[in-house]
């Protein structure tokens, strides 16, 4: 239930949560099979960035 309030419209997969020194740590994939371009909306085929 926590996916959907914390993360709406993205399809991720929360794998832990965490309080660590008063901040909210997330773990968390995607699981979606492959992100588009938000301009041209085509399926993304390699990872562009991380972080």
């Amino acid at each position: 239930m926590f996916q959907e309030l914390l993360f709406l419209g993205l399809k991720l997969n929360v794998r832990q949560l965490a309080v660590v020194e008063g901040a909210l740590m997330v773990d968390a994939a995607a699981c979606a099979p492959a992100g588009t371009c938000p301009q041209c909306d085509h399926p993304g085929v390699r990872v562009h960035s991380r972080y």
